[in-house]
């Protein structure tokens, strides 16, 4: 590993959630509700900047795999131009949302549900891979970026927030159990890790569309009940102690051509 790589794991694991408070959690935490991730609107929702890094990649068609695909709000963006699309994701809630949008919409799919990239042997080749929200949650990032080139017969493009997604939430977790979060990692030590690992990475800044925020509202207190390892009951207190603080609005689009 690369001294970014060792730094990047490092970093990713100062967010693991002490053993005493694992222990304590009425729910699994780490589960994420496929509302958030849902589709957008068929023909209704602008792309992001990641969006259209993946779309002229597309061209005049072509299809999309989507690893980490939630709901599928990365991969029905695209369609079109994308005339296909691919979903993988850990949770089988999630790749069942993306293949049932697809049936109402009449767009051909195919889905694998399990982690990427211990499943890539089992998923098909494709014209572009995207991943949006996924790479925090990877600590080889090499190992992952390379499964996706080897999917991609045209490009990769990955969109995360620039800087962990819950840092801007570390104050929940001092108030409610009064430990501190990390900092790190950022989405520009992602980058400096792919670079490292051969593959000649683009890089771009952004801000999250109006529908990221319109995905997450409804579901936000109890997301993050679940995710501070608190029962359902104190979802009222979760909620309004979140109205103090925000979800990052930065994006940072991570893109590469494979040819």
């Amino acid at each position: 590993m690369t001294d970014a790589a060792k730094q990047w794991a490092s970093e990713l694991a100062g967010w693991e959630v002490p053993a005493h408070i694992l222990a304590s959690a009425p729910q699994r935490p780490f589960v994420f509700p496929s509302e958030m991730f849902a589709a957008p609107p068929a023909g209704k929702f602008p792309l992001s900047r990641s969006g259209e890094r993946a779309a002229e990649a597309l061209g005049g068609g072509g299809t999309v795999l989507d690893v980490g695909c939630g709901g599928g709000a990365a991969g029905f963006a695209l369609v079109p131009p994308a005339t296909a699309l691919i979903g993988t994701d850990r949770q089988a809630d999630m790749t069942a949302a993306f293949a049932s949008t697809a049936a109402e919409r009449g767009i051909p799919c195919e889905t694998v549900t399990g982690s990427w990239p211990e499943i890539a042997g089992s998923v098909p080749i494709a014209d572009v891979v995207v991943s949006n929200n996924v790479l925090y949650n990877v600590s080889d990032l090499a190992a992952f970026a390379g499964a996706a080139h080897s999917h991609a017969r045209r490009r990769v493009v990955f969109e995360i927030t620039a800087d962990h997604p819950q840092t801007n939430r570390a104050s929940m977790w001092k108030h409610f159990w009064g430990i501190d979060r990390p900092s790190g990692p950022t989405a520009f030590l992602a980058a400096e890790v792919l670079e490292h690992a051969g593959f000649e990475v683009q890089v771009e800044e952004s801000r999250a569309t109006e529908r990221d925020a319109e995905r997450a509202a409804p579901v936000a207190a109890a997301f993050w009940t679940r995710q501070l390892c608190l029962p359902a009951d104190r979802e009222p207190e979760v909620a309004e102690f979140a109205k103090t603080t925000s979800f990052p609005t930065e994006r940072v689009i991570i893109w590469w051509d494979t040819q």
